[in-house]
């Protein structure tokens, strides 16, 4: 059974349809990716799984539960995790307050305690910059911050959405090795990237979406070798 299970799903803002009849599958363990032009639809799709923009129709299911009714908060509850695009860091607290928010919701202080341990491991300029202001951390700093913020959260599913945008391509490779990690943690990942080429290199499965549709589905490496995928995204 899928992780994560999105069937003929609808979005519309207003009178504008951004996703029409979209299905995705998830799988566990898997890294995902969904990748399409500016305006596709892919951030839509993202902020329906996790509760932020309204479902027109479809259903959105994690493990047996359906998702489509509920609050952002119970979404998080249930192991669903974004890191949103822009990062959306709280700009006037520390790095340690950050971290302390991603970790808001859980009473199992003990694990939370190792889970900071792991964070600072993977991440070790955090720790450095624990107490430093988050809003005066560098670009690549403030992403590490979001997604050792999520972390925190303790997902089962981690949404990234754009997690590469307008970082130097020392800090790309750096923000996707740490993808990798997190996916060899246990972490499944739905990845939406305009790098299609570095995302399609980390993804099992690729989507390909356009005007809000799905109109192709295949393993990573695949996507990498098809001649309409290589024009349109790959350059």
């Amino acid at each position: 059974m899928a992780l994560l299970s999105v069937d003929e799903l609808c979005v519309h803002y207003g009178k504008i349809e951004a996703l029409h009849d979209v299905s995705l599958t998830v799988d566990e363990g898997q890294v995902v990716a969904l990748i399409g032009a500016n305006g596709a639809g892919k951030s839509s799709l993202l902020k329906a799984i996790s509760g932020i923009v309204g479902v027109a129709s479809g259903s959105i299911r994690f493990r047996d539960q359906v998702l489509t009714d509920c609050a952002p908060h119970e979404i998080v509850r249930h192991g669903v995790v974004q890191v949103p695009e822009g990062r959306r860091i709280f700009s006037r607290l520390t790095v340690q307050e950050n971290l302390d928010m991603g970790a808001f919701l859980r009473r199992d202080h003990a694990e939370v305690r190792r889970d900071f341990e792991r964070a600072f491991a993977m991440f070790p300029r955090l720790r450095e910059r624990r107490n430093q202001v988050a809003g005066t951390l560098s670009g690549g700093e403030q992403q590490m911050l979001a997604m050792a913020r999520a972390l925190l959260s303790k997902p089962q599913l981690l949404l990234l959405d754009e997690p590469s945008m307008g970082l130097a391509p020392i800090l790309v490779d750096l923000v996707f090795d740490s993808i990798e990690a997190i996916r060899k943690d246990g972490v499944t990942i739905l990845l939406v990237e305009q790098n299609a080429f570095v995302a399609l290199q980390i993804a099992d499965i690729g989507y390909v979406l356009e005007t809000g549709s799905i109109v192709l589905r295949e393993s990573g490496p695949a996507l990498l070798e098809n001649d309409a995928v290589k024009r349109a995204y790959l350059g």
